[in-house]
This record gives structure tokens, C-alpha cells and sequence, in this order.
């Protein structure tokens, strides 16, 4: 039995925040939320090309959303998903 493949773009749009960073910042940005007190969950879909996408829940989306838009490094918000 191989790897299991999510496709995140599969799941419910409620419950991602798709972005992009700098590759080297993923771990940082993996950090900040993780210091957060568990607003999102990081998973770096493609390392190379600094794509990530943040899992949140209905009640957290938009302090995440908040977060991001402050957030001291240089992102782009790919999909935001549906309030």
C-alpha cells in the first residue's frame, strides 16, 4: 500500500486557505501558526514553489484571514474559500 494523496482542493472550501510563500518561509509561517494557539494546520502541498494550504474551521477562518493580511512576510492568498 502506497502513500496516501489528499487533494485539498477535494475538500470543502470552508475549511482551507490555500497560499503561496517563499519557500524558505513555509517553515515560519508553519511556526507563527503553530504558536497560535492551533488556529490553522500547515501542509505544504508543493515545497518548490512555496505552496501551502492552511486548514481552518468555520470559527477560525477569519482571525487566520486576520493573521495573514499582517503577516510579515510576503504572501499570496490563492483561495480563500466561502464564509
Amino acid at each position: 500500500m502506497g502513500p496516501v494523496r489528499i487533494d485539498p482542493l477535494s475538500h470543502d472550501p470552508r475549511f482551507r486557505i490555500l497560499l503561496e510563500v517563499y519557500p524558505h518561509d513555509i517553515d515560519f509561517l508553519n511556526r507563527v501558526l503553530e504558536a497560535t494557539d492551533g488556529l490553522g494546520l500547515v501542509t505544504t502541498l508543493d515545497r518548490r514553489l512555496g505552496r501551502v494550504v492552511i486548514w481552518v474551521t468555520p470559527d477560525t477562518r477569519a482571525e487566520v484571514i486576520t493573521l495573514l493580511d499582517s503577516f510579515p512576510r510576503t504572501i499570496k492568498i490563492i483561495d480563500q474559500g466561502t464564509v
